[in-house]
């Protein structure tokens, strides 16, 4: 009867399977690190990321120039949609010489815009000048001081019929305004008035 090395095929069998287990590990090791390597996110996407973020986040907010008579007169940062009570609230509120018959706090705000509070008695066609601050291709948008009619000048809010005669009057009286700052040498129109016009106004 022939017998077979029993012992010698079970080392060879022991032998594959440790062969076999380590080429599972080596295997499942490197899909590991590669997984790891998909899943990290390269710095200039994460930058990329992040600067979208911020400028969704800048879409989110509009600043206004709040003036007159408010308690804190400044510019202020508000969320777009926002109404121009918001603004009054964040300028600290109205003072007690306010006009607030004059100011439609409904009124939705827009970016760069100058909100002037008047006084009381401070004109009769006094209201809260709002105006967005004109660049180079809203030229034609803006009075030319030295060739506005009063009806030109009735246009522009704050001023009303006795302001509008003064001007004139100035005009006729001294020539041509050389400059836009010149309009507060106008009986009636003050520093505050003129910065709330000057988006408004131009001379050539």
């Amino acid at each position: 009867m022939k017998t077979f090395p029993i012992k010698k095929y079970a080392l060879y069998g022991g032998g594959v399977t440790i062969c076999t287990l380590i080429v599972v590990i080596l295997v499942f090791v490197d899909f590991q690190g590669e997984s790891d390597t998909v899943n990290e996110i390269p710095p200039w996407l994460e930058e990329s990321e992040e600067t979208e973020l911020e400028e969704e986040a800048g879409d989110g907010v509009l600043v206004v120039d709040v003036k007159g008579m408010v308690a804190s007169p400044g510019v202020y940062e508000l969320e777009v949609g926002s109404r121009l009570f918001e603004a009054i609230e964040k300028a600290g509120g109205f003072t007690d010489s306010a006009n607030r018959e004059a100011v439609n706090l409904a009124l939705r705000l827009e970016d760069e815009m100058v909100v002037y509070v008047p006084k009381e008695g401070e004109d009769e066609g006094a209201g809260p000048v709002l105006a967005v601050e004109m660049n180079e291709t809203d030229h034609e948008d803006t009075i030319n001081i030295n060739e506005a009619t009063e009806a030109d000048l009735l246009t522009l809010q704050g001023i009303g019929p006795s302001k509008a005669a003064a001007i004139i009057g100035y005009r006729e009286e001294n020539g041509s305004f050389a400059t836009v700052e010149e309009l507060m040498n106008v009986s009636g129109i003050g520093e505050k008035t003129f910065e709330a016009l000057e988006p408004l106004i131009r001379v050539k």
